[in-house]
């Protein structure tokens, strides 16, 4: 009996494995967005967090843990916990820390975040009334700079099927892409993927980006922080709700802080957790206090 159960097994697992695997060129179509949630993290990284923006309907939790290694070696951990909220504004989102290496921030603490935060709307409110973000001349200026992006890294990079694999138990297509030595990009957007090599872990039929991992061949600097070259970044996605795909965990090697400017930290190793996702509504607005109601 158990040599009939095992061949029952042997006989079923291989059919997988036997599968044709899939044209290379049937994910090219998908490959801006492949690489745009690459593009997400390496900013958001940059950014000191910031938003996620494939959830920007949602708000949620976030556990940051950041480590550092001294000169002499010793190595020091800390964990951030933040409550991302929403308002009704996409720009209007408000990252909130609530402790930091267990224990609750003080009340001046969540005080200043709170005053920060007001600045913070108070600004954009000013600069939306005086700009024509919303007019049909800057609209078709963006969707012809996005067309250009989007055309620029389907030309740019080669894909190799480099087989089946599966991920908490979904098969997935594993892709490795590589800039073409002899594409010239045409935007700043193609300019900042050249350098980069990417592995994208990718459902079969409707192409959603389970994994990627990526490293970088140039140095990336933005907002408070410098990425080194060799700097790696991954993205873990889940679909949440049964319903949508989005980013469960990033992780960051390579990133220096610069909080006064200009001197670069040591080295950071940075591993962001995101939970309780829950779809934000138009009756859910960000108090002044902090407080999502």
């Amino acid at each position: 009996m158990l040599v009939f159960w095992l061949a029952i097994i042997l006989a079923s697992r291989p059919q997988e494995q036997l599968k044709p695997l899939p044209d290379a060129e049937s994910f090219r179509v998908a490959l801006p967005r492949m690489i745009g949630i690459f593009n997400s993290s390496l900013w958001r990284a940059a950014m000191h967090g910031d938003f996620l923006p494939e959830a920007s309907e949602y708000t949620y939790t976030e556990k940051e843990t950041i480590t550092t290694r001294g000169l002499r070696g010793e190595q020091r951990v800390q964990v951030n916990v933040y409550d991302m909220m929403r308002g009704p504004e996409y720009w209007n989102y408000y990252r909130k820390q609530t402790s930091r290496d267990g224990s609750s921030l003080s009340d001046s603490e969540m005080e200043r975040q709170d005053h920060q935060h007001q600045m913070f709307v108070d600004r954009m409110i000013a600069a939306i009334n005086k700009s024509d973000a919303g007019s049909e001349s800057t609209k078709k200026q963006e969707e012809s700079r996005m067309q250009a992006e989007d055309n620029d890294v389907r030309s740019m990079f080669e894909i190799r099927v480099a087989g089946r694999e599966r991920i908490d138990d979904l098969s997935v297509i594993r892709l490795e892409l590589n800039a073409r030595p002899t594409y010239r990009p045409r935007t700043d957007y193609g300019r900042q993927c050249q350098h980069v090599t990417l592995s994208v872990w990718t459902t079969e039929e409707s192409h959603e980006v389970v994994r990627v991992t990526a490293r970088l061949g140039d140095a990336f600097e933005a907002g408070f922080a410098v990425l080194e070259k060799e700097a790696t970044i991954s993205v873990e996605r889940r679909m949440i709700h049964e319903k949508v795909w989005l980013p469960v965990r990033t992780e960051v090697t390579g990133r220096h802080d610069r909080s006064d400017g200009r001197r670069l930290g040591p080295a950071e190793h940075v591993i962001a957790e995101f939970s309780n996702f829950k779809k934000f509504t138009v009756d859910t607005i960000i108090r002044p206090a902090g407080m999502v109601q």
